[in-house]
């Protein structure tokens, strides 16, 4: 008989909170996680006030410590053992993706886990007049808290949730590269990083900004006691041309045009930058959001294959991705500053922007698009010069008439009749073409016999030919084409399905062409 053993693979809650953070790049990272989780609890539970207040709080510490708090106005945590659980996806919003955000973000603050704290008032907590008070340190697995009373709370009467967390000071100084660090007009201090940290929000929220989805106020308090709070607005391009696109599909909608430099930075000042929208190499290229909330940006080469270069500087497409549903949205990496590489959803969307948004020198050019239209008189042009479908090019017959939009059920309607995408008539042969675009579906076979039906009654005989033209069938609509030819012999002439590419080889790109001369000789 096997005697089980079992080896302790409890972990240790220090030695993981020390990890936790190690993503974080500096306290830009972890003030933004703090503030996705309070956009998260007002945007899931559309609170009548949608208010962030982020404090920054100079100290005298050795380390120059920055205190820093964030208060919103939503519902309060819910389920704070679930908020404090590893790998534990909150479901406020997509926002809430990973389950290890506020750890990390707390984590990267605070790698000693000896000063921070949580001030939570739940609709629960407030009928009861008592707040949850969680601090430091982590402990997995079983986390103490207390309950206190209401006259304990420490923020705004229009706040449920405060945060608050000794952050060091070298967290900031990475805020500011260090090729940038060395200059000597370059000021480095609690104003300084503060106002960068102003920016970065204005940023990084600029469409939820924007679009007054939701209030942020940054708050400084000096060690000299004297207080300053700005309201946060949104760090936006300066247009100097743009369009605007969107794909249903991947949930998504995008503005690209070109842009001009926004003017030189003054501190809390949001429509100047220091880093945003400067129309040079580190500020051009592709943005990508989530639902408002910026993910990536200066993105060239993923998307299109070749290093970023000057001429691209004026260039911006911002892609915005909106859905509530995880299922349509590519996976982030856990510190939310960027997309994990391969993934499905991304792909998609970088192949559509190569398709749909094309960066030349200093513009973009929209790839030239075709109309269905378009594409129905290229098909009349060349039948009426003769070409026919079984016998090629030939010369144009005697009398042979394509007719774009040609009426039936004349002898009844009068007016508003039903058109024929293309009526032939080569004194022989009488055929009626309907034609689509892309894909061609059941109800267009019934379309192109009910044109039958309304030339049989205008001419007392039935057409010789009916044609659908299209770029692709479905293997369905082929079965039931097949079905009414057999059904309808001696009724209806022969239903037959023609591709574009069977009228002129490469249909498409010869009406791209002849775009491209026209606009040439233009």
């Amino acid at each position: 008989m096997e005697n089980k053993n079992y080896l302790n693979t409890q972990p240790d809650s220090n030695d993981i909170w020390k990890e936790l953070g190690g993503n974080y790049e500096n306290a830009e990272q972890s003030i933004n996680e703090f503030v996705d989780n309070a956009i998260s609890n007002i945007l899931g539970n559309n609170t009548e006030l949608k208010k962030v207040q982020i404090t920054l709080e100079e100290t005298n510490d050795v380390d120059q410590a920055i205190i820093i708090s964030i208060e919103d106005s939503g519902l309060g945590i819910k389920d704070a053992g679930e908020a404090l659980t590893l790998g534990k996806a909150g479901s406020d919003s997509v926002l809430n993706e990973h389950g290890f955000g506020l750890i990390q973000a707390l984590s990267a603050a605070n790698k000693e886990n000896d000063a921070w704290e949580i001030f939570n008032r739940s609709p629960e907590n407030k009928a009861n007049h008592e707040i949850m008070h969680i601090k430091a340190p982590y402990v997995m697995g079983k986390q103490s808290y207390t309950m206190e009373s209401e006259s304990r709370w420490r923020g705004h009467e229009w706040g449920s949730t405060l945060l608050i967390v000794r952050c060091n000071f070298k967290l900031f100084e990475n805020l500011i590269p260090a090729e940038n660090a060395v200059r000597p007009s370059l000021r480095f201090d609690f104003h300084s990083v503060a106002d960068r940290i102003y920016e970065d929000l204005g940023f990084t929220y600029a469409s939820l900004l924007e679009d007054n989805k939701v209030e942020m106020n940054l708050v400084l308090r000096y060690f000299n006691g004297k207080t300053e709070e700005y309201k946060i607005t949104a760090v936006t391009p300066l247009w100097t041309k743009k369009d605007e696109t969107e794909n249903k599909k991947l949930h998504l909608k995008c503005t690209y045009g070109q842009i001009a430099t926004l003017p030189d930075r003054v501190p809390f000042n949001n429509q100047t930058s220091s880093r945003y929208y400067k129309g040079n190499i580190t500020s051009s290229g592709a943005e990508i959001r989530i639902n408002g909330r910026v993910m990536e940006y200066n993105k060239f080469e993923e998307i299109y294959g070749k290093k970023n270069h000057p001429m691209y500087n004026s260039v911006l497409i911002q892609v915005d991705i909106v859905s509530d549903s995880r299922e349509y949205l590519p996976a982030t990496r856990t510190t939310k500053n960027g997309f994990r590489v391969g993934n499905e959803h991304l792909t998609d969307i970088y192949k559509w922007l190569r398709k749909t948004v094309v960066p030349t020198k200093k513009s973009i050019i929209n790839p030239i698009k075709i109309s269905e239209i378009e594409k129905k008189k290229k098909l009349a042009r060349l039948i009426q010069n003769g070409y026919d479908i079984e016998r090629g090019f030939t010369l144009n017959p005697a009398g042979e008439v394509a007719v774009r939009k040609y009426p039936v059920f004349k002898q009844i309607l009068k007016k508003e009749c039903p058109r024929v995408d293309i009526f032939v008539d080569d004194q022989e042969t009488k055929s009626i073409i309907e034609a689509k675009k892309e894909t061609a579906s059941v109800i267009d076979i019934y379309q192109l016999l009910m044109y039958c039906d309304g030339y049989y009654l205008d001419n007392d005989k039935m057409p010789d030919e009916a044609i659908l033209v299209a770029k692709s069938f479905p293997e369905g609509l082929k079965r039931v084409v097949e079905y009414l030819n057999k059904k309808n012999i001696g009724s209806y002439p022969i239903i037959r399905c023609k591709y574009w590419n069977d009228y002129q080889e490469n249909f498409d790109e010869s009406i791209i062409e002849e775009k491209k001369l026209k606009m040439k000789v233009g």
